[in-house]
């Protein structure tokens, strides 16, 4: 892992906050997760950088960081790992401010289709990608736990938010949807409602009218655009690939170019 603390390169073991700060004992502090690829090309890093800053200023914890500041950590950063793909994180704590990377693998399979596990959860702070993370981190777990691939999560009375560590959407009747509030306003999210050339309709749903959905897919920054063939112990039908290939094709091509 490469680790920059306050812009100075440290070792793992060296990248040390004290017990009573606020991020241990609260989870005062927020954070970005984005993708570089081979050669260190980093996807979208200045909109994880505003989403940081928006993240911050709702927690009321300041900074003194510019975007190009920022900018520069992750390049050192991405360069010392560039000949691999690589997961990279920015985390800001009272204490300061972090830019991690390590070695992103990917099983290609997961592009067949992955499987959801509903679990009754919801981020009290949706908008917010703070250190207070514990709601993601249980959900999670109990769907690996489980043997699913990703947890999503869901009211008391079964409406769909959102997946522990990505966003979702549901193709219907040739109108793609997504929930527009309650939930992380995600950074490949936002690419997939720039760039689709479908009606797209934000709309609420519950868990099993979801399952009946032509197509579900969720969205990451590390993962990109995934397609979903099961929900619990449904599967969700996966000839209407043929006709919703144009989407899938399309938004690869513009988050990978």
């Amino acid at each position: 892992m490469n680790i920059l603390w306050n812009n100075q390169w440290v070792k793992p073991e060296e990248a040390v906050i004290p017990l009573h700060s606020e991020a241990v004992m609260y989870g005062l502090g927020a954070f970005e997760t984005l993708r570089a690829n081979l050669g260190g090309d980093i996807i979208k890093p200045e909109a994880h950088i505003d989403r940081l800053f928006l993240s911050l200023d709702s927690i009321g914890l300041s900074h003194s960081y510019t975007i190009e500041e920022i900018l520069l950590m992750l390049r050192r950063v991405a360069e010392n790992g560039k000949s691999t793909m690589q997961r990279m994180k920015i985390m800001v704590v009272p204490e300061g401010i972090a830019v991690t990377s390590e070695v992103l693998k990917i099983d290609p399979t997961i592009y067949n289709g992955i499987a959801l596990k509903s679990v009754v959860q919801h981020r009290p702070l949706p908008n917010v990608k703070s250190l207070s993370y514990l709601e993601c981190l249980l959900s999670y777990r109990e769907a690996i736990k489980e043997g699913y691939f990703e947890a999503l999560m869901i009211g008391l009375e079964g409406e769909v938010y959102e997946g522990s560590r990505s966003n979702i959407f549901w193709f219907d009747e040739d109108i793609l949807h997504t929930r527009d509030t309650g939930v992380l306003p995600g950074i490949t999210r936002q690419l997939v409602l720039d760039q689709s050339p479908f009606d797209i309709e934000y709309s609420i749903t519950n868990l099993d009218d979801l399952k009946t959905k032509d197509e579900i897919f969720i969205t990451s920054s590390t993962l990109g655009i995934v397609p979903v063939s099961k929900i619990d112990d449904a599967i969700i039908q996966d000839d209407t690939f043929q006709h919703t290939g144009k989407i899938w094709n399309i938004l690869q091509k513009k988050f990978y170019k």
